[in-house]
């Protein structure tokens, strides 16, 4: 799988990088520790508790890896998200076809600072769960959309102005 670093346009950056908060991973690292510690009381006894062990850790393993898999970018110029490893979702959307960025907080989620984010597109909607810093990444998608429109802005006032003192000479 590529590096989402190395799929950028001519002049794009990096804004803000968003995964999953920790509290997706802290069950996944105890199961780990649970497992390491099934595995360490057990080496004495039976060998099968030891596999059992070690069997748990890696299962445990396995899914903080996966966990890994999911991404929301916003660069300058687009918003791309993914999610999943075997069944993947993928939005990759230009900063003017975005409609609207959603926010949902569950009662946690606004003390330990996640939140569900929704994004609506003029072709699809994408949902990621469990954002860590939801909040703030809604306000730097919004933010980024309109520095956007203001250099649109610009960049069309600039042409007028060309075309105009071209077509007074």
């Amino acid at each position: 799988m590529k590096k989402f670093e190395d799929t950028l346009l001519s002049g794009e950056y990096i804004v803000v990088k968003a995964q999953l908060h920790w509290i997706v991973r802290l069950p996944l690292w105890i199961g780990i520790g649970s497992g390491m510690l099934l595995c360490i009381l057990s080496f004495c006894t039976t060998p099968s508790d030891f596999l059992s062990g070690v069997f748990i850790s890696l299962c445990f393993f396995v899914l903080l890896v996966l966990s890994n898999t999911n991404v929301m970018i916003l660069t300058n110029k687009r918003l791309c998200a993914r999610t999943g490893l075997l069944n993947i979702k993928m939005l990759d959307a230009p900063l003017e076809k975005i409609n609207s960025v959603k926010v949902e907080s569950p009662m946690f989620g606004t003390f330990l600072d996640y939140a569900n984010l929704k994004v609506s597109t003029s072709s699809e909607d994408f949902e990621m769960k469990t954002v860590d810093r939801g909040i703030t990444m809604r306000a730097a998608v919004l933010e980024q959309i309109e520095i956007m429109k203001d250099e649109h802005i610009d960049t069309v006032a600039e042409r007028n102005a060309q075309a105009i003192a071209r077509a007074m000479k």
